[in-house]
């Protein structure tokens, strides 16, 4: 009997996943475990291995395509092997129906981001109702929001968003946004409309940083094959200081604020995708060498779009470091639903006071954005007090 080829949940509960291209064509020979197709999800790109050995019988979801979790999208048999008419009753993409009289799919499974999805949930929202103009008929989160702040319900369906005007773009090439870019700016901009970000701001002196760096670099290299970085020392200093600080490792929600046993440290890395955010699991328990090891390797992973979606969530604070780009200092966005996340600039020589003299010296400017609902600014203040005596003062990020 045929095998269904179904869409993985990539450790998800619920969702859906764009398919960016069949690696198999009808009537191919696969192995099981052989990679059959492409597919995205709004956080990483991930190859859909076979379920069974055979060929591939049928495609049932197009390139392009969006279809729910567990849908199926293909069957893999044995060859010449006929597909039963029950075959084709299980849930099928949600991408367009070439054929105008097929029926709609069931309301469960119409096209919605993950963020549209958890609003129209918690206020009891049908999304049948809901008119999507994303990509493809896509509800996206603004949707909802109209449709949650609408004084009745519209008639009729309204119809779909017309596509931009040829002049609007003539000027210059209309890139279409990637899952991940999407979700970058959905979950950005919930995170300023729903949590009052106020910010802290600290120089560092860097001096002894820098140099301890420049004296493991050669031993870090030799023994685990990786570059010892600043942004290896800021996390090794964050989960130190984060684990006497509970209400900066912490999260808003309306029943009261959760305050997690352990530090996940998230860590934003810049990929041909967007913007993605691998977490580093218990970094408290972790040495130095051990974190740099696992930063490492998940931004490789993120970079090359083979970094698994539970690598992906679970994060209970953030770093984000632009240094390597010369930046000097910025005010980073809160990555919702964590309390806190830390910006780092370049660690570059710049003017201080020595003993009555202005000097130049590796300075390090942070800027720490909080959720004022989780924290206030005196219990901030004295968590960036304490990150910044570990840094200033570095051979304790070696005990």
């Amino acid at each position: 009997m045929a095998t269904p080829v179904l869409m993985p949940t990539f450790g998800m509960t619920e969702g859906e996943a764009t398919i960016l291209r069949w690696l198999k064509a009808e009537g191919e020979a696969v192995a099981i475990d052989e990679p059959l197709l492409e597919a995205e999800t709004e956080k990483a790109t991930l190859e859909v291995p076979s379920p069974a050995a055979g060929v591939l019988l049928r495609i049932d979801a197009a390139d392009n395509q969006i279809v729910p979790y567990k849908a199926t999208i293909g069957w893999v048999g044995r060859p010449g092997e006929a597909l039963d008419i029950t075959d084709t009753s299980a849930p099928e993409a949600t991408g367009d129906m070439s054929s105008p009289a097929a029926p709609p799919p069931p309301a469960s499974w119409i096209k919605a981001s993950p963020i549209a999805r958890r609003i129209a949930r918690e206020h009891g929202l049908d999304l049948a109702g809901i008119t999507g103009t994303g990509p493809r008929g896509r509800v996206v989160e603004a949707d909802v929001r109209r449709a949650l702040t609408a004084p009745a319900p519209p008639a009729a369906a309204a119809p779909p968003a017309a596509p931009l005007p040829a002049e609007a773009v003539e000027a210059g090439t209309l890139t279409p946004l990637s899952a991940a870019r999407r979700l970058t700016a959905a979950r950005t901009a919930e995170s300023f409309r729903t949590a009052p970000h106020f910010y802290l701001q600290k120089e560092v002196r860097a001096a002894r940083l820098a140099a301890l760096r420049t004296e493991l670099l050669p031993e870090f290299e030799r023994l685990a094959g990786v570059r010892l970085s600043f942004t290896d020392l800021l996390l090794r200093a964050l989960a130190l200081a984060l684990s006497r600080h509970p209400l900066l490792n912490a999260s808003w929600t309306e029943q009261g604020v959760v305050v997690f046993a352990g530090v996940h440290l998230g860590v934003a890395v810049a990929a041909p995708q967007g913007l993605l955010v691998p977490v580093i699991r218990q970094a408290e328990t972790l040495s130095l060498a051990a974190l740099a090891g696992l930063r490492q390797t998940l931004a490789q992973q993120a970079r090359a779009g083979s970094l698994p979606p539970a690598d992906l969530t679970g994060g209970t604070f953030t770093l984000t470091n632009l240094g390597m780009y010369g930046v000097d200092s910025f005010l980073p966005v809160l990555n919702p639903p964590q309390s806190g996340i830390l910006a780092a600039g370049a660690v570059a020589g710049r003017p201080v006071g020595v003993a009555g003299r202005v000097v130049l010296e590796p300075t390090l400017h942070l800027s720490l954005a909080v959720d004022h609902r989780v924290a206030d600014g005196a219990q901030a203040a004295e968590f960036l007090a304490d990150l910044v005596s570990l840094l200033e003062a570095p051979s304790r990020l070696l005990l």
